[in-house]
This record gives C-alpha cells, sequence and structure tokens, in this order.
C-alpha cells in the first residue's frame, strides 16, 4: 500500500471545511445567523489554506489538524445550541451528535497539542466511537429537517389552493362586472342609435 507521512493529515485539515458546509445548510445558518454563517465559512478557508502547509511539513499538519479541528467543535457547537435556544428543533440532533464526536476528539486534540497528560485509553477508538455516535444522532438531525419541509411545503400548498380560489372568486366577480358593464355599454350604443334614426 501507498502511504505517506506528508499526506496524512491532509484529511484531518479538510474535515473543518466538509464540517462547517453541512453544519450552515442543516442549521440554515444564512437565513439565522448570518454573522456566524460568515465567521464559520471564514474558518473553513483559513483551515483550507494550510493544506498545502500540512501536506509539505507533516509536524505542521499534524499541529494544523489539531488547531483547526479544535476551532470547529467549538463554534460548530456554539452554532448548534444558538440554533437549539432559538427553536429550530433538528439543532438539539445537532448538539448531541456534536457531543459525541466533540468530547473524544477534544480530549485527543488537547493531548496532541501537550495540554493533557496522556492517558491509558485509545484515544483514536473513543474518536471513532464519538463519531459513529455523531454519525447516527445527524441521521436523526435530518430525518427531523425533513419531517419539517414536509410540514412546511404541506402548509404552502394549503395556502396556494385558498389563494387560488380566493382569487379565481375575485376574477369572476371581475368578470361578471365586466359582462354586466359591457351589456350596459352595448345597450346604450344600441338605444342611440336607435334613437337617432
Amino acid at each position: 500500500g501507498f502511504y505517506n507521512a506528508h499526506f496524512h493529515w491532509l484529511g484531518f485539515v479538510l474535515i473543518p471545511l466538509t464540517n462547517i458546509l453541512f453544519f450552515n445548510n442543516l442549521l440554515k445558518l444564512k437565513d439565522s445567523f448570518p454573522q456566524l454563517a460568515k465567521a464559520s465559512i471564514i474558518l473553513a478557508v483559513v483551515a483550507t489554506a494550510g493544506l498545502p502547509f500540512a501536506a509539505m511539513w507533516p509536524g505542521f499538519g499534524f499541529i494544523w489538524a489539531t488547531i483547526v479541528t479544535g476551532c470547529t467543535l467549538c463554534l460548530g457547537m456554539y452554532i448548534g445550541v444558538r440554533s437549539w435556544m432559538s427553536g429550530f428543533k433538528p439543532a438539539r440532533y445537532f448538539v448531541f451528535a456534536y457531543l459525541a464526536m466533540a468530547i473524544p476528539n477534544m480530549v485527543g486534540n488537547l493531548t496532541n497539542l501537550g495540554v493533557l497528560t496522556p492517558i491509558a485509553i485509545d484515544l483514536y477508538l473513543l474518536g471513532l466511537i464519538g463519531t459513529a455516535l455523531d454519525a447516527m444522532l445527524l441521521a436523526f438531525a435530518v430525518a427531523n429537517k425533513f419531517s419539517i419541509l414536509h410540514d412546511e411545503n404541506v402548509e404552502l400548498t394549503k395556502n396556494l389552493e385558498q389563494k387560488v380560489q380566493l382569487r379565481t372568486k375575485e376574477l369572476q366577480q371581475l368578470l361578471s362586472l365586466i359582462q354586466i358593464l359591457n351589456y350596459r355599454g352595448t345597450t346604450q350604443v344600441k338605444s342611440e342609435r336607435a334613437h337617432d334614426q
């Protein structure tokens, strides 16, 4: 198999980009929190900008991936809680999913940076378990969002049908008025012609 230490950290450096694009869409950040949407995109661009350096210097890639994934986890958690508190129901699944992923990964990040002393537990295994829980809970979040969208579409369809019926009634009344005016106009013209003769 092909393995090169220079490419090992590239996937980790790209995680913030994919993660941020996902939660921007799921949590509708452009509509609900435009400044946070912009801040998260800036973080994604900054994280991705480190990609060539991570490829050239694996030591930098290790530290860079640790820093940008940690920042993304913190920002994502903050945004998830804000979305949940604002009443967006799928955000509750997102917050629990993020906790399942963030706790083992943040312990790993802080251990990688030397802030925490290494522990005897396999951090990568904990990270994988957290990521599996994250995927399951995010599936619930997406399903909940689809349910909300379906309900909104049903409501829009009902409103649209009511508006079409109302507009049809208004147009029928207008047509009746035009027909009455047209009848009066033609009757008056006929009357005037008959009078002139």
